[in-house]
């Protein structure tokens, strides 16, 4: 059985390895603003004078139950909206409220923050594998999830260490900023 095979031509192979790559920037800042609260744990707890067992809500509870829930129904909507749109109004309401994190005076607007980055968060996979499926034959697809949802600490690096550097306030302006440039290129 032999199998035909689909020749991308110039601009459409360039249009795919930019997707490709928009959406591995995004799943990098996914990540970023997922896990800023635990690198930055030791002087939240500080600041906001923060039990152990309110920082352990902050970190996973509060996170893991809204992200887990909504990324289900979100899926649901990236099969049947446009999902460019739909990781990039994710990506904005996931930076946003991750740079508003740094507004937080206490447990309960802390909790409601991360409880909004996981919402923002729970439309990131869902869509990004659907365009990655739209964009990728089934035979090549595969490696290219892993490509696309590689969560790599060192893919981060800088924005961390900047983000360690200045008071805990200011850690979500460098991926706010940052997320502003994949947002544009995730729209295209």
């Amino acid at each position: 059985m032999t199998v035909a095979v689909h020749r991308d031509t110039p601009a459409e192979a360039r249009q795919r390895r930019m997707a490709l790559f928009a959406l591995f920037i995004v799943s990098a800042f996914n990540y970023f603003d997922r896990t800023i609260l635990s690198v930055l744990q030791i002087p939240i707890k500080a600041e906001l004078s923060l039990s152990d067992g309110e920082l352990g809500a902050l970190t996973g509870f509060a996170f893991a139950l809204f992200y887990a829930t909504l990324s289900l129904p979100i899926a649901r909507l990236a099969d049947r909206y446009n999902r460019r749109v739909i990781v990039a109004v994710s990506l904005a309401i996931w930076s946003g409220m991750t740079a508003l994190c740094g507004f937080a005076t206490g447990f309960v607007s802390l909790a409601l923050l991360r409880i909004g980055v996981a919402i923002g968060e729970a439309g990131s996979v869902p869509a990004s594998v659907s365009l990655i499926a739209d964009y990728y034959p089934p035979i090549v697809a595969p490696w290219r999830y892993r490509f696309g949802d590689w969560h790599s600490p060192q893919a981060c690096w800088s924005d961390t260490a900047a983000s360690v550097r200045w008071p805990m306030r200011w850690a979500g302006v460098s991926p706010l900023a940052s997320s502003a440039g994949s947002a544009y290129f995730s729209r295209r």
